[in-house]
């Protein structure tokens, strides 16, 4: 190789490493991004099946409004009440999740409880 050849490449293996680890951290980045909204999406789920519950077992029990049950126990859970449907036995509720931050996003989840017919 030249004098000149070793000259014009001087410094291009500082460049392609800047590139890789520009690429790194972008893919990072990326991975970050949607183990939160996978995790926001699990909480939501939480959210809902806990909620759906307790209205269930606040309808079998007598203990009062269903879908206030499950607004309360939503509400103490950070997350907001979609709707509440009650249908006979059976309570669905879907609920809302804001993820917040930079990534200003909602994922929603629904859930229905109710008493299973013994066979």
């Amino acid at each position: 190789m030249s004098a000149a050849a070793h000259a014009r490449q001087r410094g291009s293996g500082t460049v392609l490493m800047l590139m890789v680890l520009g690429v790194a951290c972008l893919a990072l980045l990326a991975a970050a991004m949607v183990g939160r909204v996978w995790i926001a999406s699990r909480q939501a789920r939480t959210m809902a099946d806990t909620a759906a519950v307790s209205a269930a077992s606040a309808m079998a029990y007598g203990a009062g409004d269903p879908c206030l049950t499950a607004a309360r126990v939503v509400s103490a859970e950070g997350g907001m009440m979609a709707s509440c449907l009650v249908d006979g036995e059976d309570v669905t509720v879907s609920v809302d999740h804001r993820l917040g931050g930079r990534l200003d996003a909602t994922v929603g989840a629904t859930a229905r409880a109710g008493p299973v017919a013994c066979r």
